[in-house]
């Protein structure tokens, strides 16, 4: 996919002294008008926040989808030796394309990324690898497949391994309290219940690469209900 960047802005503002009166407590709006290049829409953008004693909040944004000019509007404010650091970023998509995100669960700010892209309505994706990804898998496959974890206790024995075949399974909230908030990060069940609650759907695919579970991975696929 042909991603053109639009915006890629990082503003910082600063009190020094912490005395004032200016600019030791202040505020501002930033506008940023940018211009969606011809046969293409605006596909996403992002907000990282690295603030501290300060604010900083997107306030008005265009939505994906948007054509021609779009406009962001940033309101920020610092405390007494409070500095307001933020980047905003924005790319555009060609048109006919919907923009897909992959977002690995414990990389950087994981969560905060994925609440954006639920914000702006955007279709994403949640990977786990590795053991927890096992973990987890088995526990969602033992919602369709009793014998979930045979292939395991075989291997165990010395039996050869026999791959299973990838399984989705719809999420529920019973499965996100029962299964996913025990088994995995506070912060995976918050993002399925937020994407839930906004009516949308969430299914779990689980693959297993091999006998190693470490070599498993989970995604958990929010998409608009069809």
């Amino acid at each position: 996919m042909a991603e053109t960047t639009v915006l890629n802005k990082h503003k910082t503002y600063s009190d020094t002294d912490g005395w004032g009166p200016v600019p030791s407590w202040k505020n501002g709006i930033d506008t940023y008008t940018v211009r969606i290049p011809a046969g293409k829409k605006l596909g996403r953008f992002s907000f990282d926040n690295n603030s501290y004693l300060a604010g900083a909040t997107v306030i008005q944004a265009p939505k994906p989808g948007d054509k021609g000019r779009v406009t962001f509007k940033i309101k920020w404010n610092y405390m007494a030796f409070g500095k307001v650091d933020y980047t905003i970023r924005a790319v555009a998509i060609p048109e006919g394309i919907t923009s897909e995100l992959t977002i690995a669960v414990g990389s950087p700010n994981w969560d905060r990324r994925a609440m954006e892209a639920l914000e702006q309505g955007l279709r994403f994706k949640l990977v786990i690898r590795g053991a927890e990804a096992s973990r987890l898998g088995n526990l969602l496959r033992n919602k369709k497949d009793k014998d979930v974890v045979a292939q395991f206790k075989a291997f165990s024995k010395g039996v050869p391994y026999t791959e299973k075949e990838p399984v989705t399974i719809a999420v529920t909230l019973i499965i996100v309290v029962g299964i996913i908030a025990l088994a995995s990060t506070a912060a995976l069940a918050a993002v399925c219940i937020a994407a839930i609650n906004k009516g949308m759907c969430v299914d779990a695919t689980h693959k297993t690469n091999g006998p190693n579970p470490f070599s498993d991975e989970l995604s958990l696929n929010v998409k608009k209900c069809k």
